[in-house]
């Protein structure tokens, strides 16, 4: 998860450090607990469903997957 944190820039950086201070209050944070905190934030339930929705209506039409 190291990794995964050094690599936000900018507001998700500054939020990422924010729930650091927050999580160090109630021990570890788990990868699991990192990704339901930045989903929550930064990417909502119906922009996922949205993305999802949009994935699987993608069509293939008459080109090859080599």
């Amino acid at each position: 998860m190291v990794y995964a944190t050094h690599l936000l820039q900018g507001v998700a950086n500054d939020w990422w450090t924010q729930e650091q201070v927050y999580e160090e209050n109630k021990g570890n944070c788990t990868w699991d607990t990192f990704v339901k905190a930045l989903y929550k934030h930064y990417f909502p339930k119906s922009v996922r469903q949205q993305k999802e929705r949009k994935f699987l209506d993608l069509v293939q039409g008459n080109r090859t997957v080599d």
